[in-house]
């Protein structure tokens, strides 16, 4: 949800540079332009701890003399209220409360520009108010909203708003502005198969005159995407020698689905004059200098292209490696830098929730990935808000099917880690309730498997409200997209940490978090000593296979039950995942796909064999997605049913298994 605007400054060549005053058919000398972008720290819905917010920024604005101040999108309710956009309390309560944040803007030529919710004669719409001389002075129609509070495509026609409604060109004194809404899709839509295409700045004048392009957003966080975005805006900033102002949603947005950085960007002809740290509020500024105004207009009629220097960037890297992993971003991250950043995204998200309710976080770790990674995430948002590991309660459950080693490296890892670990024994439990329910005990059948895992759902949800705690949901994106879950077993948690990593990334970062361990950059907390246990935890965690281990192990301790020699290789899931369900493929060209990338590893009728048992379990498991939990994404792949991915629970999967089929008929 971003909002483009311009705001058009007219200099002269000769020095000292003047601007324009339409409305007062004035020159004035110009002494520079300062400008600044706000993210206020919100609540979600309160308008008066916003507004509150707001004037206080409006305030340290004018006192550092800036003209223009951009504020984060619907930084007055909240970008992400959805259907609280609809109610009356809250829409009646805006009009008011813009006629108070205006008068901040009395004492000084300070123009504040706030997108907000209004109620029009023809419904709800998001709207740019210009705010100077202590008044509204009017508000830009940005989009139709939707019933969730999402932006629609449809532009907006005339209305009836409670404040007059500007053209498209307003006249204000010293400066023209003219806003106009970018296509979600253009430049907030990633979905990881696409590069951010330019914005173009919307000029129907056709002035020559250097642009201001002004943005209020509202995108989550995810990994690599604000580098893509920064990278966007200063590519246009110096192909349009423009001017940039960005300001993103911040802190106090709901921590549902993701988080929000609260970025913000100041770029004259693609150069950064000033940048906010990420995960951070307040106000950034920066002075356009009647000398930088002078350069943008001397270089103007030059061009430039990109193409030959991203080409030659992207020939760098290893394409089969991006190939068979594209989830990892290989090609623009290294392991590092998308460890740091998917975890600093995840804890932040976990510890924003904790916050919010004021409880611990409780999880049931096992020896497995999954638990290894929420259990680090967990101690991630222990740094960032500042309280013990002790407060973690890790919870290990051996059952039937868990295996003597799975049991010791559960408590190795605990006890290195330092959290507030446990051990319960759910083998008498589970015996009694198949009895209870005539299970002779014996039969090693999927009541027998999923009494366990929803034994240890029980137990951590009771642990929570006995401690006051959250259950940290461990469950992945793969595990997500096959239904590999217990439903109301595993499957359900009070907040989920892991559903947008798939099974890769999970491996991916558990190896780094081990590998940074092991040197001692693993910002955790922990004595050398505890560090080098940790790491030999995961080394040995990272060296099994993948087992859910709910049938008992041999008598050697082996594992009975391997789930990649049923499901196929998790590398082959999340290529199928990837191609398939978020880049919209059909199966013929995913099979044709993997057969070229996995040819030499996989056998063409083993992996048309796996895709075929993929789309089957897709379909079969949308009503186990339709019921998870909330939880932070790190990536914009998810299938969490909140607002990620919807489709009907009782959908046939027989049209893509014919397509694969008939394509395969010969294997």
């Amino acid at each position: 949800m971003i909002m483009q605007s311009t705001l058009k400054i007219r200099p002269s060549l000769c020095d000292p540079l003047i601007v324009e005053d339409p409305a007062h058919n004035l020159h004035r000398p110009f002494r520079g332009l300062t400008l600044a972008a706000a993210t206020p720290a919100i609540r979600v819905g309160d308008i008066a701890a916003n507004e509150k917010a707001i004037v206080s920024l409006i305030a340290e604005a004018v006192g550092s003399g800036v003209d223009v101040l951009l504020f984060s999108d619907m930084a007055l309710t909240g970008s992400t209220c959805g259907d609280l956009l609809r109610q009356d309390a809250l829409l009646s309560a805006c009009p008011e409360s813009l006629g108070r944040i205006a008068r901040a803007t009395a004492a000084s030529s300070i123009r504040v520009l706030l997108s907000v919710p209004l109620r029009s004669d023809r419904g709800l719409m998001k709207v740019t108010a210009v705010m100077a001389r202590g008044a509204v002075e009017g508000v830009i129609p940005a989009r139709w909203l939707s019933p969730h509070g999402q932006c629609c495509r449809d532009t907006l026609r005339t209305s009836t708003l409670p404040f007059p409604v500007m053209d498209r060109s307003p006249a204000i004194p010293a400066l023209a502005i003219q806003l106009a809404p970018v296509d979600p899709a253009n430049i907030g839509g990633f979905n990881g198969h696409e590069e951010y295409p330019d914005i173009s700045p919307v000029d129907p004048q056709g002035s020559a005159w250097p642009v201001l392009e002004v943005a209020a957003d509202a995108r989550h966080e995810w990994t690599g995407d604000y580098r893509r975005l920064r990278s966007a805006l200063i590519r246009g900033s110096l192909c349009r020698h423009s001017l940039f102002l960005y300001a993103g949603a911040g802190e106090g947005e709901s921590a549902s689905e993701g988080v929000f950085a609260g970025h913000r960007l100041i770029l004259c002809d693609g150069r950064i004059l000033a940048e906010s740290p990420a995960f951070s509020t307040g106000l950034t500024t920066a002075v356009i200098q009647p000398e930088d105004i002078g350069h943008i207009l001397s270089s103007s009629s030059t061009v430039w292209d990109f193409s030959g220097s991203e080409a030659l960037h992207l020939k760098e890297k290893s394409v089969e490696e991006n190939r068979r992993f594209p989830f990892l971003m290989k090609k623009e991250l290294d392991a590092v830098t998308f460890y740091r950043e998917t975890m600093e995204i995840l804890g932040r998200g976990l510890a924003a929730r904790l916050a919010a309710i004021g409880a611990r976080p409780v999880l049931g770790l096992s020896g497995g990935l999954d638990s290894s990674l929420a259990l680090l995430i967990c101690m991630e948002a222990a740094r960032i808000n500042g309280f013990s590991h002790r407060e973690i309660l890790a919870v290990s459950m051996p059952g039937p099917g868990t295996s003597r080693q799975s049991r010791s490296l559960t408590r190795q890892l605990g006890e290195a880690t330092h959290v507030g670990f446990r051990e319960i024994s759910i083998e008498d439990a589970v015996s009694r309730h198949l009895c209870a329910i005539g299970h002779n005990g014996t039969a090693h059948d999927v009541t027998f498997e999923n009494a366990q895992a929803r034994e240890r759902t029980q137990i951590l949800m009771d642990l929570a409200n006995l401690g006051h705690g959250l259950v940290v949901g461990t469950g992945d994106l793969s595990e997500l997209a096959l239904g590999w879950c217990t439903y109301n077993g595993d499957q359900m948690s009070m907040y989920a940490v892991n559903s947008s990593i798939p099974k890769t990334a999970v491996r991916y970062l558990v190896g780094t978090a081990a590998e940074r361990l092991e040197e001692g950059k693993a910002d955790m907390g922990l004595s050398p000593r505890d560090a080098a246990e940790a790491a030999s935890a995961l080394r040995r965690i990272l060296s099994r296979p993948v087992s859910p281990e709910l049938l008992p192990p041999h008598e050697d301790d082996s594992l009975r039950q391997i789930t990649e020699d049923v499901i196929g290789p998790y590398e082959l899931i999340d290529f199928f995942l990837w191609h398939m369900v978020f880049g919209h493929k059909k199966p013929s060209a995913v099979y044709d796909l993997a057969a070229e990338v996995f040819g030499g590893i996989y056998r063409p009728p083993l992996i048309a064999q796996w895709l075929r048992g993929f789309i089957l379990r897709f379909f079969r498991s949308q009503f186990k997605r339709s019921a998870a939990p909330e939880g932070v994404a790190a990536f914009p792949w998810r299938l969490t049913p909140q607002s990620a991915w919807r489709m009907p629970g009782d959908a046939r999967p027989d049209l893509w298994l014919d397509e694969l089929s008939r394509h395969t008929e010969n294997y």
